[in-house]
């Protein structure tokens, strides 16, 4: 899998999170949940996908351009999120 980033958005999530895109790249080698996200600039189709990096579980918003995975974003996961990623989520929906 290839990836991509700008890197003027990598820096700014690395001091407003802690992480950068590279290290985040690395939560696609393990079993990740994708789901679709908000909707991007132009209709750009987003994703986020909630994995693993060490102990960590981290949330990435990313997109697909040309076969390419451009992160938009990385973050520590949210506590649904990490719930979701375990499949523990027990909220129902109506």
């Amino acid at each position: 899998m290839e990836f991509e980033w700008d890197p003027a958005k990598d820096e700014a999530n690395r001091r407003k999170h802690g992480l950068s895109f590279e290290e985040a790249a690395h939560v696609f080698e393990q079993l990740v949940l994708t789901r679709p996200a908000r909707e991007g600039q132009g209709g750009e189709t987003r994703f986020l996908s909630i994995g693993r990096l060490g102990e960590r579980a981290i949330a990435v918003i990313h997109t697909e351009r040309n076969g390419i995975v451009r992160i938009i974003s990385a973050r520590p996961a949210k506590r649904k999120e990490k719930r979701l990623h375990h499949g523990h989520d027990t909220k129902k929906t109506e």
